[in-house]
């Protein structure tokens, strides 16, 4: 390829129609095309300092002109597709590999400017969070200040509350040493009176107990008197109505053993076993009516 049809990346170039055509009918290889766009960006941009504002222009400059050679390249192609329909495919691969690769180029020469920006972005993220972290320090410092402040407040009003409250607990302690005296002195008339009563109660109860002993004496010797009179009454009574049933039964089983003897032609003595047997409950089933 000539100078003349050589795409130059140090200027903008209009590719002339037989330049293109070559270009895309393989009479010129687009990879020496290519390679050459690709010397030339990497070469100037190897000189390029990206910590500089310069130096960052200049690569968004190379930056800029590799895309516009992009633009020529892909134009030239698509200006002579309509008359080159039978090899439309072929053209748009090579169209689609020229932009694919002078992208890649693109994003390879901006790297340094990408890395570039990236790295002052996370400068300044670290720099937001040292300046987070120091305003939370700040606010813990000013939270910690208020709390100790708070303390010694409260430190404050506990030593007066307590100093109150030893103040009201002695005037307490006062006042009740002075009701217990107050107390104890009444309680103490209260006593003198009270063991007055009491040994007058006792001299009372001690005479009625005397009186009473002495009518419980009498009552009870009156009552013995009684009881044993009534008892030989009622033993006399028994007596009489013991001796007065012994008679009835013997009367009684004396009938029964003259009835056995008249009734059951058994003798005397033989009756009066079986009566006696019958009153003794040794037969069941019969019994006596007295």
């Amino acid at each position: 390829m000539s100078a003349k049809e050589k795409v130059l990346i140090g200027e903008v170039v209009e590719i002339p129609e037989e330049t293109a055509a070559a270009v895309f009918d393989g009479k010129v290889n687009l990879a020496d095309v290519l390679n050459d766009i690709s010397l030339a960006a990497r070469e100037e941009a190897g000189r390029v300092d990206a910590s500089t504002e310069n130096g960052r222009k200049d690569l968004k400059s190379v930056a800029y002109r590799v895309a516009r050679s992009k633009t020529l390249l892909d134009g030239a192609g698509k200006s002579i597709v309509d008359g080159w329909k039978k090899q439309s495919k072929v053209v748009d691969s090579e169209r689609k590999k020229a932009r694919d690769f002078l992208d890649s180029l693109k994003v390879d020469v901006l790297l340094p400017v990408t890395e570039w920006e990236d790295e002052q972005q996370r400068i300044a993220d670290e720099e937001q969070q040292r300046k987070e972290r120091e305003e939370e320090k700040r606010f813990a410092d000013i939270e910690r200040r208020e709390a100790e402040l708070a303390r010694k407040e409260q430190e404050q009003r506990d030593k007066e509350d307590a100093k109150r409250r030893e103040q009201e607990q002695k005037e307490r302690d006062e006042r009740l040493q002075r009701e217990s005296a107050e107390r104890a002195k009444r309680e103490a008339e209260e006593a003198a009176h009270r063991e007055m009563e009491e040994s007058e109660r006792r001299e009372r109860e001690a005479n009625e107990r005397a009186e009473r002993a002495e009518r419980e004496a009498a009552e009870s010797v009156e009552r013995e008197r009684a009881r044993v009179k009534a008892q030989e009454e009622a033993e006399a009574a028994e007596a009489k109505k013991r001796e007065a049933d012994k008679h009835h039964h013997a009367s009684v089983n004396n009938a029964a053993v003259d009835a056995l003897v008249v009734s059951a032609d058994i003798n005397n003595a033989s009756a009066k076993k079986v009566i006696t047997a019958i009153a003794k409950g040794c037969i069941p089933n019969v019994s006596i009516r007295y």
